[in-house]
């Protein structure tokens, strides 16, 4: 009866042990940018997440936090809760129980936040009155308010132009043009910027990454890393060449291009390291190298999504 009794306690601790085991192994690992920071001043943080990397199918889900959920910066140093900020990318342990609502809702054990690989640029937009910046961040817009405040809205449904909406806020961009209804108003904007403008129509238009130069001036722009568009001598020449080989680094962030034209090949290299231009002194997160026969050019540029 004894032996019994012992094995019983055997089994059942193995039971509960295997269980907790399954549990930590079974959680879902999806990666994100944060959408919405809300506390409920009962020492729970809710953190409203679009997920750029699912593993389960959805687009958007809702986690709670507590004292008892890991959170480590890039350093792998421990942060607060309250340091979560609307616009970061984490990455996000979680479950392995969610919730079947709109958006599924699942208490998250571990938050990495993850370094931004490239500095994305800002967009002005004015109306009369007020001005609202864009950044455009993957499939979200982090846009910061008349008033500072800071939100961050998912990509949504649209026939034309590009729409971004929580539902209750929405901003629909329109080249140069952008429409923000939130609070119960709309604001009717357009780029302010001059320089910010081709950027705008670029990122629109399906171009990934840009590039400028000086001495002499040239633009340089890659759509889907399947062709590059250079335009130099202050836009007098236009080169299309289409991308037949390119080499990416990780570790360093460093990417070539090499590309063909009927005349000669066309290489570039974009390394991850800051450029200064010489002309607006405007930094870049990319210093960008065009070699094409003898020549070379050398600026900066960046991804725009």
């Amino acid at each position: 009866m004894y032996k019994a009794k012992i094995l019983i306690l055997v089994m059942v601790f193995f039971m509960v042990f295997g269980v907790v085991q399954a549990n930590a192994q079974n959680l879902i690992e999806d990666m994100g940018r944060v959408l919405r920071v809300e506390n409920d001043g009962q020492g729970y943080v809710k953190i409203r997440l679009i997920i750029e990397s699912s593993s389960i199918g959805y687009n958007e889900i809702i986690l709670t936090v507590d004292d008892k959920t890991e959170i480590l910066d890039t350093d792998n140093q421990e942060m607060a809760a309250a340091d979560i900020e609307p616009g970061m990318q984490i990455r996000a342990f979680y479950g392995p129980a969610v919730t079947r609502s709109m958006p599924p809702q699942s208490y998250a054990a571990r938050i990495i936040t993850i370094p931004e690989n490239t500095v994305s640029p800002k967009f002005v937009f004015s109306t009369e009155g007020a001005e609202f910046v864009a950044q455009f961040l993957g499939k979200t817009v982090k846009l910061t308010l008349p008033d500072n405040r800071i939100i961050v809205l998912p990509i949504a449904i649209s026939a034309s132009g590009a729409r971004y909406s929580d539902g209750e806020t929405t901003f629909w961009n329109k080249g140069e043009e952008a429409t923000i209804d939130i609070e119960g108003k709309t604001y009717f904007c357009r780029v302010t910027d001059k320089y910010s403008k081709a950027w705008v129509t670029a990122a629109e238009s399906g171009i990934n990454f840009r590039a400028i130069g000086q001495e002499p001036g040239w633009i340089l722009e890659i759509s889907d890393d399947k062709q590059i568009n250079l335009v130099t001598n202050y836009g007098e020449e236009r080169i299309e060449a289409l991308i037949y080989k390119s080499i990416g680094d990780s570790n360093s962030g460093t990417k070539i291009y090499y590309a063909e034209t009927a005349e000669q090949d066309l290489i570039v290299i974009a390394q991850r390291k800051p450029y200064a231009d010489i002309m607006s002194g405007e930094i870049f997160p990319y210093t960008v190298t065009i070699i094409r026969g003898s020549d070379v050019y050398r600026g900066g540029g960046r991804e725009l999504r």
